[in-house]
């Protein structure tokens, strides 16, 4: 019935400025910094071509939903998870590093997993009329506290010298921050040719 074309998502390596090291000389990559920039998907609606997190989107859809299925169906929002981990084969399942859970309350903001209390808006137009964007920030080993970052997100997974594999799913939820079965991910040879959604995948090294 609707299908969201391929998100274009990208991760690159945010530049870290360098600190100076009592006794001299300099250091850099003790703080590990990745970007996050992705598009947001449209829908036809009867209106036109929309946003697929815009209220006229989302009325739509719910609307075409409950008259197939039956019921007042309760989607309020589009909502994303950035899923990251050092092992391609458990992305989906299990994956190494904790996800980032990027809500929508009047705007995004975004929250590391288990951590739902320490959160950061979201930029919803970084110089790129159309996508979202937001930075994270690691630390030096898995003993050195987080690093304060007023404009960045602090992962306490995000090492330096590491690869990394990362997506990012979308997910409707009701007002309630459930989540919809409303969407299916997947490549779309898994769907007749058919795609659903965006199940974009990348990697970077750090």
């Amino acid at each position: 019935m609707y299908f969201l074309p391929r998100i274009s998502f990208y991760a690159s390596r945010a530049n870290q400025e360098k600190e100076e090291i009592p006794g001299g000389g300099y250091q850099i990559g003790h703080k590990p910094r990745l970007n996050f920039e992705w598009a947001m998907p449209k829908v036809w609606t009867s209106g036109g071509v929309k946003k697929a997190n815009e209220s006229d989107a989302i009325n739509s859809i719910k609307n075409n939903l409950s008259q197939i299925y039956g019921g007042d169906l309760n989607i309020s929002s589009l909502d994303f998870k950035i899923n990251i981990s050092t092992d391609s084969s458990n992305l989906n399942s299990g994956p190494s590093q904790a996800s980032v859970n990027i809500n929508y309350n009047g705007g995004y903001r975004a929250h590391v997993a288990g951590s739902e209390d320490d959160t950061l808006n979201v930029d919803e137009d970084p110089g790129k009329p159309g996508f979202l964007s937001f930075d994270i920030i690691g630390r030096s080993d898995l003993t050195a506290p987080l690093p304060e970052a007023e404009d960045a997100l602090p992962h306490k997974d995000i090492l330096p010298g590491t690869v990394y594999y990362m997506n990012i799913k979308p997910e409707f939820k009701d007002s309630n921050g459930n989540t919809k079965s409303v969407i299916s991910v997947g490549k779309p040879s898994d769907f007749n040719g058919s795609r659903l959604a965006g199940d974009i995948h990348t990697h970077i090294l750090l």
